[in-house]
């Protein structure tokens, strides 16, 4: 179980259950935005959220979680020329490392984007393995471009079963492709307005 962007929710509920279920999972903070509100998304809503904190960053990762990276400034890589590529990839690398005293090898792809450009980059940067969402062409065994699937609030058990079936697979992809499509909206945000945001952390 992989948990994207470090919202402050993980620790606070996720966390707990996962813990008296004797399960562990991976968490990929935006190091940007360590104990700090979620300004990298455009929030159509107005709707904020609250990242993970140095401190329950650390204890997640005394607990045994693994802790990734999901980037400086959830920026959509693809974009980026290779300056800020290496920025979102190393700066970020190297603010867990420094916290943590141990090696980061994960990755996390903001908003699932990726190429060949940017796996070559994330391999460069010291990490060996990249997850991404749902692949419309199915499962790779490359270890810079694993598939995931993702699960939604609005899920329920019967759906999550789907999910995981085989012979659902294609419909959950089809489904998920739209389901993914409001994020469009922060990633164009961020090509319009990546001037102004800060590459500091």
């Amino acid at each position: 179980m992989t948990f994207d962007d470090g919202y402050e929710s993980v620790y606070k509920h996720a966390y707990p259950v996962l813990k008296q279920a004797g399960y562990k999972a991976v968490v990929f903070p935006v190091t940007g935005y360590i104990g700090d509100w979620n300004r990298w998304d455009a929030n159509l809503g107005g709707i904020r959220f609250r990242h993970l904190s140095v401190e329950q960053i650390k204890e997640l990762s005394r607990a045994g979680w693994e802790i990734g990276s999901h980037s400086a400034h959830h920026r959509p890589l693809p974009y980026l020329n290779g300056y800020y590529l290496d920025h979102e990839l190393l700066r970020s690398r190297e603010v867990l490392q420094d916290m943590l005293n141990k090696e980061i090898m994960t990755f996390s792809y903001p908003f699932g984007l990726q190429n060949s450009r940017v796996q070559k980059a994330v391999k460069k940067a010291g990490y060996k393995f990249a997850c991404k969402n749902i692949s419309l062409n199915g499962m790779t065994d490359n270890l810079l471009s694993i598939s995931r699937i993702p699960v939604h609030k609005f899920d329920t058990l019967k759906s999550l079963q789907k999910k995981l079936s085989i012979a659902s697979y294609p419909m959950e992809r089809l489904k998920l492709s739209l389901l993914n499509w409001p994020a469009r909206f922060t990633t164009l945000y961020q090509i319009l307005f990546r001037k102004q945001l800060s590459l500091e952390k």
